[in-house]
């Protein structure tokens, strides 16, 4: 059994089947927490979202969610549930960002962006 890619699929396709029958609305974004409030970068893939929720961990934000962010609704008020606590970033993000590139976990040997594994503050 290939372990790496039963891994791809938990953490990806089913990963966000499970997020939609669960949440109302699943965005596809990243977001960090500031001042106890959840802050989302929404776009569509290659535009930056986890770079920037990346970009903010290094600068001490706790990243609550990078690809998938299920939104639900308490008491009239939007709420995030924190996504898989893994970051997709390219190796030019994670040498900019000071991580040792070879260190982080490779999704998939054909793929550009490795995971890193897990968010870095939690």
């Amino acid at each position: 059994m290939d372990y790496l890619k039963l891994r791809l699929a938990l953490v990806g396709t089913v990963m966000a089947i499970l997020l939609q029958q669960r949440s109302p609305l699943v965005l596809h974004a990243s977001a960090v927490e500031m001042d106890g409030k959840a802050v989302l970068f929404l776009g569509n893939s290659g535009e930056g979202k986890s770079t920037i929720a990346a970009a903010l961990q290094a600068q001490g934000y706790a990243v609550v969610a990078d690809d998938l962010a299920p939104v639900s609704w308490e008491e009239g008020k939007a709420m995030l549930a924190p996504g898989f606590p893994q970051i997709k970033i390219s190796r030019e993000v994670a040498e900019v960002l000071g991580y040792d590139w070879e260190s982080l976990w490779q999704l998939h040997p054909k793929l550009a962006k490795p995971r890193e594994a897990p968010h870095l503050n939690t």
